[in-house]
């Protein structure tokens, strides 16, 4: 893996995710989901046959900036 700079600071960046919290699990972390959000009748979004990706996330060790990636799409 490549070294990542931050483009705000030229500080290091290190890799990371953004867990999702809900239902008191901690799943691996959230996604990108390609399209316009569409409700389902009852609570939540409708997610089938939507392309998924994981989210990779970056923080700058000196300034704390984030930066987040979509490139692995989810089976």
């Amino acid at each position: 893996m490549s070294t990542k700079s931050c483009p705000k600071c030229q500080g290091s960046m290190e890799v990371g995710l953004l867990p999702d919290l809900g239902d008191a699990n901690h799943v691996f972390a959230g996604s990108w989901l390609a399209g316009e959000p569409e409700k389902r009748w009852w609570l939540g979004l409708k997610m089938k046959d939507k392309h998924r990706f994981r989210i990779t996330a970056y923080r700058c060790t000196k300034c704390g900036y984030l930066e987040s990636y979509a490139t692995d799409p989810m089976s």
